[in-house]
């Protein structure tokens, strides 16, 4: 069993950890204040189910066989930096223009949506690291 005061410990951590604002939440903010409620929701949305694809992947195993694997991590880095190279040739050849603050049609909230969830899911080391590392650590505690 987890002792006292370890759990405090990581729930003290914890709380400051999700207080301090980092980029995902700054996201949500932008996208909030420049095209509204509905647009943060969606941004957020996106989030959260990344999120729940890297807790499926630590409760099924699969980011311990990138923790273990150099291959397999490696070859999640590189696909990592070939989305990041393929998002950034894509703002590259896009027009410039003006940022408008209406909110916008359908088509538009579908790309808040999977631009925040595939952007999230692409973190491989979020998934590989920390949380199989909490997993662990909770599992000698017991």
């Amino acid at each position: 069993m987890i002792s006292l005061a370890a759990l405090a410990v990581f729930f003290a951590a914890s709380v400051t950890l999700a207080l301090a604002p980092g980029p995902d939440n700054i996201f949500v903010l932008t996208q909030s204040a420049l095209h509204g409620r509905a647009a943060g929701l969606l941004v957020t949305l996106g989030l959260c189910t990344g999120l729940l694809v890297h807790t499926s992947a630590v409760a099924l195993g699969v980011a311990a066989i990138f923790q273990t694997s150099a291959l397999a991590f490696t070859l999640l880095k590189v696909a990592g930096a070939i989305y990041l190279l393929y998002l950034a040739w894509g703002l590259w050849r896009a027009p410039t223009r003006a940022l408008a603050c209406t909110v916008g049609g359908a088509s538009a909230s579908g790309r808040r949506f999977s631009l925040k969830f595939t952007a999230h899911v692409a973190k491989g080391r979020r998934c590989s690291s920390r949380k199989v590392r909490l997993a662990t650590t909770l599992s000698e505690c017991s």
